[in-house]
């Protein structure tokens, strides 16, 4: 008896009377579940359970339960290729002789995380690349350019995502045109030279291409990940 398949569900939700949450691990349907999980994953979906009253229907907390393990390892996983896409970004030359220039891979673990989830599971991912890829490989400014633009990035792409009309390309294109607008205003308050602004039209152009490119392979993940 697998309590995951749709089968099982169907049965759970039409002859199941809801369960204390107490007495969740004591019943058998749940004995096997559970055992994969650890001691916080656990607290928490306790504390999931509390908030809805201590009472949970068994084929509503099961859902639950595939979803929140399938966000977490999504979440994990989309982190470390973030991290990974931006150590591979640090061993390439900067294009063109412009500074700030970039592929802008690790923005399609952002940009996947945004839109199956949330913008703050986004944001997560996006810092924590940021931060290890800065500590290991980069230093604090380095750091601060790439929370500037990052920040700014998730910003726009939350925003046009909340609207009708903007596709995923679309949505990565203003991404990586305010990432790199971000960058742009953070170096021109550390070095106090509004003349960096004459390398702003070079670095818009590569934002839409970039962005564009990031979009297609985004929307293509997204096909075939479920």
């Amino acid at each position: 008896f697998n309590p995951q398949t749709p089968e099982a569900l169907s049965k759970l939700s039409t002859s199941w009377p809801p369960l204390d949450y107490d007495k969740l691990i004591s019943n058998n349907i749940y004995v096997s579940y559970f055992s994969s999980f650890t001691l916080s994953t656990k607290q928490v979906i306790f504390k999931y359970i509390n908030r809805r009253g201590g009472m949970l229907h068994p084929a509503t907390l099961l859902m639950k339960l595939t979803y929140m393990n399938k966000k977490i390892a999504y979440l994990g996983l989309f982190s470390a290729v973030a991290i990974i896409f931006g150590y591979i970004e640090t061993l390439i030359p900067v294009f063109a002789g412009i500074p700030g220039i970039k592929l802008g891979l690790a923005n399609l673990a952002v940009l996947f995380i945004l839109e199956r989830y949330s913008w703050k599971d986004a944001a997560l991912v996006s810092l924590i690349r940021i931060l290890v890829i800065g500590f290991l490989f980069g230093n604090l400014f380095s750091i601060a350019y790439s929370l500037a633009g990052a920040s700014l990035s998730l910003l726009v792409m939350t925003l046009l995502r909340r609207r009708q009309g903007f596709s995923i390309m679309g949505i990565s294109i203003a991404g990586g045109v305010s990432h790199n607008i971000g960058q742009l205003l953070v170096a021109m308050l550390i070095v106090e030279n509004t003349s960096l602004m004459y390398y702003a039209p070079a670095l818009l152009v590569s934002g839409v291409v970039t962005g564009f490119l990031i979009g297609i392979l985004t929307s293509e993940t997204i096909k075939r990940i479920p």
